[in-house]
């Protein structure tokens, strides 16, 4: 699509596009519990003050760079390395197979294991590695 309309355009239409399903399935969404009255911002700083809510952050940091890290970098590392936009493609969807096969074996893992302690080696190894 890119070679066709432009990239510019392209990021327009998948805006439109992300805007037209997200809209439709938030009509959907149906409100469990009440909003609560009043903010409590004494709450937000005992939080922040709270060493096991800063580890939990932290976990969730490095968890999510070892997630989006390989997929947004690494095929701009090719490209740049390779001056090919062909290996970028290939690596992206090199990584778009893995998770694949990653999503049917995490389901065998989880029912051995269990579901928590599978997310917990899967984070663990997302974590780790990158």
């Amino acid at each position: 699509m890119i070679e066709r309309i432009g990239y510019r355009w392209s990021l327009r239409m998948l805006g439109i596009l992300i805007i037209a399903i997200s809209g439709s399935a938030s009509m959907a969404y149906k409100r469990r519990i009440s909003p609560v009255e009043g903010s409590n911002s004494a709450l937000l700083l005992m939080l922040v003050r709270d060493a096991r809510f800063l580890c939990v952050a932290a976990a969730l940091l490095f968890i999510n760079m070892g997630y989006f890290a390989p997929l947004l970098y690494v095929p701009t590392l090719a490209a740049a390395q390779s001056g090919n936009k062909g290996t970028a493609s290939n690596i992206v969807l090199a990584f778009n197979a893995g998770t694949t096969a990653g999503r049917l074996l995490s389901g065998v893992i989880s029912d051995a294991i269990g579901p928590s302690n599978a997310n917990l080696v899967s984070n663990l190894l997302c974590g780790v590695l990158v």
